[in-house]
């Protein structure tokens, strides 16, 4: 089954891109500096200027607002770009953009040795996507359905699902505003490919969804599996406090720990027996971990895979 995560724009990082031309947010990133594979961001554009050059990386982009007139100029050949248009273009190529104000820039920077396909949703799609990493971003709200399960997206979330098979995606926007989805031949969860760095080590722990019908069941359910001590609050900040020590062990407020660097999987089966509000408060518990970590400078910690 899949392992997906959902970004909230308050869990990316934001620091300045060129000389003062504005401010890049990473939303994600897959491999080590100092060359990753492949990363997506949103960029503000407030002045312009060049781009830095990134030989060995293909780069895509997608204008998310104009700003009233951005221009690319790529190695002498001046392409003018508005609100929903894409370019892609190498990562060596000597590039400025001019804009008339402020603009806004969705970005996939990744390796050439990385295959990847990127797709603009202006309307209901579905898609059969490789094994591998898909990211999905949302500019407004709508809903993703990942293999019949749907995932509610605010403005400016991105889907992430990683899978070792292929999976079938549809996405839904509102006002035929474009959503865009990206795959990438990344190793997949479990596996090794040529070229490419496996995932971070994981940690499964099973799950019953069927018996997490009841807030109490769910707590009962979750000590059980991740061995929380017996002074365990049994609320959701007890939860998060529990989840947000899975990477060291001196803690003591569990006996499921990450290794280093890898992330712990709830592996949930029979999840749709959950009823919503219940599986939606653990997803969300399992995002403020994750957002809590990357604030401190760490990777995402927990993840959720199931079956609904």
């Amino acid at each position: 089954m899949p392992v997906i995560e959902r970004i909230a724009p308050a869990q990316w990082r934001a620091a300045p891109w060129g000389d003062r031309q504005g401010i890049a947010h990473e939303v994600a990133r897959w491999g080590d500096d100092p060359v990753a594979l492949a990363r997506v961001s949103v960029a503000d554009v407030v002045a312009s200027g060049r781009f830095t050059s990134m030989p060995g990386r293909r780069r895509w982009l997608y204008v998310l607002d104009d700003g009233g007139g951005l221009a690319l100029t790529i190695d002498g050949v001046r392409r003018g770009l508005v609100t929903g248009g894409a370019l892609a273009f190498a990562g060596d190529a000597e590039v400025t953009a001019a804009i008339a104000g402020p603009a806004r820039v969705w970005n996939l920077i990744v390796r050439d040795d990385v295959e990847h396909a990127t797709h603009v949703a202006l309307a209901a799609t579905t898609l059969g996507v490789r094994a591998g990493v898909c990211a999905i971003f949302a500019p407004v709200a709508g809903t993703a359905i990942v293999d019949g399960q749907p995932y509610p997206l605010a403005a400016d979330d991105t889907l992430v699902v990683a899978s070792s098979r292929p999976a079938v995606v549809a996405v839904a926007a509102a006002d035929a505003v474009a959503m865009i989805i990206v795959e990438l031949g990344l190793a997949p969860p479990g596996t090794r490919a040529a070229a490419m760095v496996a995932p971070p080590s994981q940690t499964v722990v099973a799950l019953d969804g069927a018996a997490m019908t009841s807030w109490p069941a769910m707590h009962d359910e979750l000590t059980r599996a991740l061995g929380f001590p017996g002074y365990y609050g049994r609320n959701l900040d007890a939860l998060i406090d529990c989840l947000s020590s899975l990477d060291d062990p001196r803690d003591g407020l569990s006996t499921v720990h990450a290794a280093p660097g890898g992330i712990v999987v709830l592996a949930i089966a029979g999840a749709r027996a959950m009823p919503d509000e219940i599986y939606a408060a653990l997803t969300a518990a399992v995002a403020f971990v994750n957002f809590r970590v990357r604030e401190q400078g760490g990777r995402a910690l927990v993840a959720i895979a199931a079956d609904r």
